[in-house]
C-alpha cells in the first residue's frame, strides 16, 4: 500500500482482504465535518491520474487511478469531498 498523505483526514482503522486473489488494503477516515471515507487500495501501479464514478451496492465510489496506484473512494461524505480525496491519492 502506498504511504499518502490525506489532509484533514483521521485515520479510524484499516483492514487486509483477499479477493480473487488480489490483496486489498482499505483505510477507513473520518473528515473533520464527521463522515467516514474508506479509500481502498487494489494496487501500487501508478498511472496518470483519472478518476471514474462508478455505481456499487446502489451507491456511487470513486475509481481512482494515481501515481500512487489504483484505488476505490467511497463513504457517506458529499460527493464533492469524496472527489478531493480522490484527488489527493
Amino acid at each position: 500500500m502506498p504511504l499518502v498523505a490525506l489532509s484533514s483526514l483521521t485515520p479510524v482503522g484499516a483492514r487486509a482482504d483477499q479477493i480473487a486473489g488480489v490483496q486489498v488494503i482499505t483505510v477507513a477516515y473520518r473528515t473533520s465535518a464527521g463522515y467516514r471515507v474508506t479509500v481502498s487500495w487494489l494496487d501500487a501501479r501508478p498511472s496518470p491520474l483519472s478518476i471514474v464514478d462508478r455505481s456499487a451496492a446502489g451507491r456511487t465510489v470513486l475509481l481512482v487511478r494515481s501515481p500512487s496506484g489504483t484505488a476505490v473512494v467511497a463513504g457517506e461524505a458529499p460527493a464533492a469531498t469524496l472527489r478531493s480525496i480522490a484527488s489527493q491519492l
